[in-house]
C-alpha cells in the first residue's frame, strides 16, 4: 500500500509525457494516492502543479490536500485552502467542509 502513491505520480507522469493532458481527476486521484501514504508535501505540490497548468481544483482535489494536514494536526494550513477556496470561487463539496470540521476537532480547535 505504502508504495502505491508512487504509481499513482508515475502514471501522472506518463499521462503527460505521452501528451495527454492531465485533468481535475487525474490529479485528484495521484493526491488521494499520496494523501493515504501520509505523503501530504506531495499533495500541496500536486495542487499548485495543477494550478500552474490551469487546471481548477475541486472539491474533491481540495480535500485530498486537507487530509494531510489533518494527519499532521496543521489544521491552519488546511483551513487557508479552504479560505483560498472560496475566495477563487471554487466550488466545493459536504466533503471537503465535513474534512475541515473533522481535522478542527482532532486538533482540538472546534471553536475556530
Amino acid at each position: 500500500k505504502s508504495s502505491k502513491w508512487r504509481l499513482g505520480l508515475a502514471v501522472l507522469a506518463a499521462s503527460e509525457e505521452s501528451s495527454l493532458q492531465p485533468d481535475v481527476f487525474t490529479y485528484s486521484t495521484a493526491m488521494s494516492a499520496c494523501e493515504r501514504a501520509q505523503q501530504w508535501t506531495r499533495c500541496l505540490r500536486l495542487l499548485d502543479e495543477m494550478q500552474e497548468r490551469g487546471c481548477q481544483p475541486n472539491g474533491f482535489t481540495l480535500a485530498a490536500a486537507m487530509g494531510g494536514y489533518s494527519r499532521n494536526l496543521q489544521w491552519e494550513i488546511a483551513l487557508s485552502l479552504l479560505a483560498d477556496a472560496q475566495e477563487k470561487r471554487i466550488r466545493t463539496t459536504a466533503i471537503t467542509h465535513n474534512r475541515a470540521m473533522l481535522l478542527l476537532g482532532d486538533a482540538g480547535e472546534w471553536q475556530e
